[in-house]
């Protein structure tokens, strides 16, 4: 039963930025595996291809990259868009759940990631 919330807990939080729900999914096939082969199967088969998944979403192009912060860009101006204008506080709550999502989506580049912690390094050598 713990094994089966867990997948449904996988599938409500595998959208938020960071882990999400990989260490749900995870968990709940690993205690689902002791009893179901099928499970077995699919938590080998996630253990094998992990790397190769991250790969897929986030391979080395230059355009990928481009992709991915155009679309960030978009979902975040769209969402300060409705956060000022809108008087709804739902809307605004959606909206303002929607700038952190792009947020995180920004800093999914791995390799700008790594430039500002090194510049943040930088900076406080400097401090």
């Amino acid at each position: 039963m713990i094994g089966v919330l867990m997948l449904i807990g996988a599938l409500a939080f595998g959208w938020l930025p960071g882990p999400g729900g990989v260490p749900l999914l995870l968990g709940g096939l690993g205690m689902l595996s002791v009893h179901h082969d099928w499970a077995k199967k699919l938590l080998l088969k996630a253990k094998e291809h992990g790397t190769n998944f991250y790969e897929l979403l986030f391979p080395d192009n230059k355009l990928v990259y481009l992709l991915y912060d155009v679309v960030g860009l978009g979902i975040f101006g769209t969402a300060l868009y409705i956060i000022l204008l809108e008087t709804k506080k739902i809307t605004q709550t959606a909206a303002i759940a929607a700038a952190f999502i792009a947020f995180g989506l920004l800093l999914t580049n791995r390799k700008r990631l790594l430039k500002i912690s090194a510049l943040v390094k930088k900076i406080t050598k400097k401090a």
